[in-house]
């Protein structure tokens, strides 16, 4: 931890909304983000990156739905708490929404 005097602020100002935003996590049951991803290819270690996707560890939800782009693909990821839902059914589900949203923006 910094000691500096003028970097004290900055600490007590990411610990206030740290818990701030843990307060708010606490008090939901679902969490939705959305974020625009890079537009160009990455890699790691020149190792090519496929796929992009990110998720808030550690949050108390019982289900996280996280939206990102990567190189002009959307990307979807959920995760649910074990037990939550019975994954079967969700995937059933959510197959079917997809199909529904890709035959409707068919072009005739």
């Amino acid at each position: 931890m910094c000691t500096d005097v003028h970097h004290t602020p900055l600490i007590a100002n990411a610990e206030v909304t740290s818990k701030f935003i843990r307060n708010t996590l606490i008090n939901s049951s679902i969490t939705i983000t959305n974020l625009v991803g890079p537009q160009e290819k990455m890699s790691l270690s020149d190792h090519p990156v496929k796929g992009l996707y990110f998720f808030v560890v550690g949050s108390p939800q019982s289900a996280q739905v996280t939206v990102m782009s990567y190189v002009g693909m959307l990307r979807l990821g959920i995760e649910v708490e074990k037990n939550f839902i019975n994954e079967y059914k969700f995937k059933s589900c959510i197959a079917n929404a997809f199909n529904m949203i890709s035959e409707a923006a068919a072009v005739p």
